[in-house]
C-alpha cells in the first residue's frame, strides 16, 4: 500500500512491514482482523516518513493462523402429523437432540505485492479436526424420541451418532486493490476492493451417502470438502482519527491517530462442481431441482485502539473490538445433520452474529503477533425444509399428475414421495416433521505469528 507520513512530498510509498489481515473461518467465511482489512501488500514503491526515504521493491506477507472453534445447540422437531400449515401456531418444535462440535484449523495466509497498491492473496486452510456428536436432549429417551427408538430399527438415525473429518479445505486465490489510502492523503479514508475464488479442486469431497449415514463413531479421517466453488466480492474502509495533539508527541516518533474505525462488506456466490453428480450424492446436478448452496453476505465493523506506534521503527500495539454479521440464504448444504441422515439438506435462511476482541503486537518490522477470540449466536432455522416439488398443472398441490414433478430430495419415509412405500411419518422435510437448529452458540480463539518481508 502507498504509505507516507508527516511529509510535504506526495509520492507513492509503502511500509514493507505492513500488517496482513488474518482469516477466521465460520462455514467458509473469512474474517479480517481490525483495521488491517484495508492493508495491501505492494511493490515498486518508496517508503517516505518525513525526511526519511527507503526503497521498497517488493512486499511478501506470510501468516499461519491457528484457530479453534467450538459450537453447541439443540436439534428440535415439529410434533408430528397433527401439525399442518393451517395450525402453524400449534406446531412448536420439541427438543430431540443435543449436539456439540469442535474444529481445529491451521490457515496459511499470504499476500504478494504485484505493483503499487495491487496484491495477490493466497489462502490454504488445513483442517486438523472437525468433529460433531449427538445425544438425546434433556428429558428425551428412546421411549419418547421420534428419531431413535433405541434399537437397531431406528426411525432415522442413532441418537449417539459421532463423526470426525480432516484434510485440506478449499484453496483460496484472490486480488486486493487500494484506490485510496489515508497514509497517502490524510483527508481520505483507506479503501480496498477485493475478490477471491475458493476452489474445491484440491479438497476431497465429503459424500455423506458413501461415507455412511449411521453411527460413524471411530471414523476420524472423513474428507472435508463440499465440492462447491465460491467467488467473493467485497470492499473495506478504515480511517485513522484521534490525533490528540495535547499529548505532545515528538515528531521523531512519527505516529498516527489513536483510533481506527473500520467497515467491510462482502458477498459470496456459490457454484457447485459438476463432479458431484453421482448416485452417492443424491442425484445432484442431474435434475431440474439441481443443487443450490446458500449465498452469503457479510458485514463486519469495529474500532481499533492504537495505544503505541512508532512508524519509523515499525512498532505497533493495537486492541480491536469488532462485530460480525453473516447472512446465509436458503439452500442445499452440508448441515449439522447431514452426517447422520447421509445426505445434504435444504436449510432455511439464517444469520450468524458475533463479537470479537483481539490484540495485535508488532515489535519489529518483520514480525507480527496476534491473539484474540469471538463469541456468537446463530439464529433458529429449519435444517430440513425441502419443497415437495413443482406444481406443473397449477392445481395447488404436487401429486402424481403428469405435469407435476416431485423433488428427488424430498423424502416420505424410505422412498421419495410419489413412489411406492412413501409415508408421511418417516419424512423430515414435510411440515410437521421438520428438524430445526435451536440454541446454537459458538466461540472461537485464534492466534498467529506472521512474517512480513
Amino acid at each position: 500500500m502507498i504509505k507516507q507520513l508527516h511529509s510535504k512530498k506526495r509520492s507513492k510509498a509503502s511500509l514493507s512491514g505492513g500488517l496482513l489481515a488474518i482469516a477466521f473461518t465460520l462455514l467458509h467465511a473469512s474474517l479480517g482482523f481490525g483495521a488491517a482489512i484495508t492493508e495491501v501488500a505492494d511493490a515498486a514503491d518508496t517508503i517516505v516518513i518525513g525526511d526519511y526515504e527507503e526503497p521498497n521493491a517488493f512486499d511478501f506477507w506470510l501468516t499461519p493462523v491457528f484457530e479453534y472453534h467450538s459450537a453447541s445447540g439443540t436439534i428440535t422437531r415439529e410434533p408430528g402429523s397433527g401439525c399442518q400449515e393451517s395450525n402453524a401456531r400449534d406446531c412448536l418444535p420439541v427438543d430431540e437432540l443435543s449436539w456439540t462440535s469442535t474444529k481445529m484449523l491451521l490457515n496459511l495466509q499470504m499476500q504478494i505485492g504485484i505493483f503499487r497498491d495491487l496484491a495477490l492473496t493466497v489462502g490454504l486452510p488445513l483442517v486438523l479436526e472437525n468433529s460433531i456428536g449427538f445425544d438425546y436432549a434433556d428429558g428425551v429417551s428412546a421411549d419418547n424420541s421420534s428419531i431413535d427408538n433405541g434399537e437397531e430399527g431406528s426411525t432415522l438415525f442413532n441418537h449417539n451418532y459421532k463423526s470426525g473429518r480432516a484434510g485440506l479445505d478449499h484453496l483460496e486465490l484472490g486480488l486486493r486493490f487500494a484506490p485510496l489510502s489515508d497514509l497517502r492523503d490524510e483527508s481520505k479514508p483507506a479503501w480496498v476492493l477485493f475478490t477471491h475464488w475458493s476452489s474445491p479442486n484440491i479438497s476431497t469431497v465429503y459424500k455423506p451417502a458413501s461415507h455412511g449415514g449411521t453411527d460413524a463413531e471411530g471414523k476420524t479421517a472423513l474428507p472435508i470438502g463440499d465440492g462447491v466453488h465460491r467467488i467473493t466480492f467485497g470492499t473495506a474502509l478504515s480511517k485513522r482519527i484521534g490525533y490528540f495533539g495535547l499529548i505532545g508527541i515528538a515528531d521523531s516518533i512519527y505516529r498516527r491517530g489513536y483510533i481506527d474505525p473500520y467497515l467491510e462488506i462482502s458477498y459470496t456466490l456459490p457454484s457447485p462442481g459438476q463432479g458431484l453428480a453421482d448416485a452417492s450424492q443424491v442425484k445432484t446436478n442431474t435434475n431440474s431441482f439441481g443443487r443450490t448452496p446458500s449465498h452469503t453476505a457479510k458485514v463486519q465493523a469495529g474500532l481499533e485502539y492504537v495505544p503505541h506506534e512508532t512508524m519509523k521503527e515499525h512498532e505497533k500495539l493495537t486492541f480491536d473490538l469488532g462485530f460480525v454479521g453473516q447472512y446465509f440464504s436458503e439452500g442445499r448444504n452440508h448441515s449439522i445433520i447431514t452426517g447422520p441422515l447421509g445426505e445434504l439438506t435444504y436449510t432455511e435462511q439464517f444469520m450468524d452474529v458475533s463479537g470479537r476482541l483481539a490484540m495485535h503486537w508488532r515489535p519489529h518490522r518483520n514480525w507480527n503477533f496476534i491473539v484474540g477470540g469471538s463469541f456468537g449466536y446463530r439464529t433458529e432455522h429449519f435444517l430440513t425444509s425441502e419443497n415437495i416439488g413443482k406444481d406443473g398443472n397449477a392445481d395447488g398441490v404436487v401429486d402424481d399428475h403428469e405435469d407435476d414433478k416431485f423433488s428427488p430430495y424430498f423424502y416420505c419415509g424410505e422412498n421419495p414421495c410419489g413412489e411406492e412405500g412413501a409415508s408421511a411419518e418417516g419424512s423430515y422435510d414435510q411440515i410437521g416433521f421438520r428438524f430445526k437448529d435451536s440454541n446454537h452458540l459458538f466461540w472461537t480463539v485464534f492466534t498467529s505469528i506472521s512474517l512480513t518481508i
